[in-house]
């Protein structure tokens, strides 16, 4: 009697990109809001950036106060982009000695996207 062995890793990595890509076409179909963009890091300048999955990425181009229609998951993307605050502060080390030690305070964020009905 013989068996046969079915590759299940193959069968299982087929329907995973293709639950990937049903998922993507599905963030695509999501409707569209308008929103002002802001540059707060460098008032004028332009913002270009790529988003998505690595073999379909979509590109993006936003001027300062630019208003554009995307999606809302691109809009907390680019509100989520923050620059660190750094602080020295006096710490000990492991063996009593003092020392200096730079630390994150807080953050300061680098671009708004600001709603617009």
């Amino acid at each position: 009697m013989t068996t046969t062995m079915i590759n299940t890793a193959s069968i299982d990595a087929k329907e995973s990109a293709e639950e990937k890509a049903r998922d993507l076409r599905k963030k695509k179909d999501e409707p569209k809001l308008k929103y002002e963009f802001i540059n707060m890091e460098q008032p004028g300048r332009s913002l270009s950036f790529f988003y998505g999955d690595a073999r379909r990425p979509e590109k993006f181009s936003f001027h300062h106060n630019q208003v554009v229609e995307v999606r809302e998951e691109i809009a907390e993307h680019v509100q989520s982009r923050q620059t660190p605050i750094w602080k020295w502060v006096d710490s000990v080390s492991y063996d009593g000695s003092p020392r200096r030690v730079a630390k994150i305070v807080g953050y300061t964020p680098r671009f708004y996207m600001k709603r617009v009905k």
